[in-house]
């Protein structure tokens, strides 16, 4: 897992994508306002595209040991969000509608 491959860069960028998309992650005993939702998104993408930038640095450099590492912790990010939006998915039954909220 020393040197990058092509396939790292698809799964980054869905990685990186779930997290934008999916955060911030909202919990039941603390919900965050709009503006929260709003501002932590808006980190939360900073950070991502920070990242992005940085590996695509790295990756020229050749220093592919150093771009992986930080590639494998948005891996690591987006799925620890898998758990939690899993939960966030409640099924309810409406005679026959079945709905899922997030």
């Amino acid at each position: 897992m020393g040197t990058w491959r092509p396939d790292y860069s698809i799964v980054t960028a869905i990685m990186g994508g779930s997290l934008i998309i999916f955060s911030p992650v909202d919990s039941q005993k603390r919900r965050l306002e709009k503006q929260q939702k709003e501002q932590y998104r808006k980190v939360v993408c900073e950070f991502v595209m920070f990242f992005f930038i940085l590996i695509f640095i790295l990756w020229k450099l050749n220093t592919q040991k150093y771009a992986v590492s930080i590639a494998v912790g948005i891996w690591l990010s987006a799925g620890l969000q898998i758990p939690c939006l899993i939960k966030q998915l409640t099924l309810v039954k409406n005679g026959r509608k079945i709905l899922f909220r997030l």
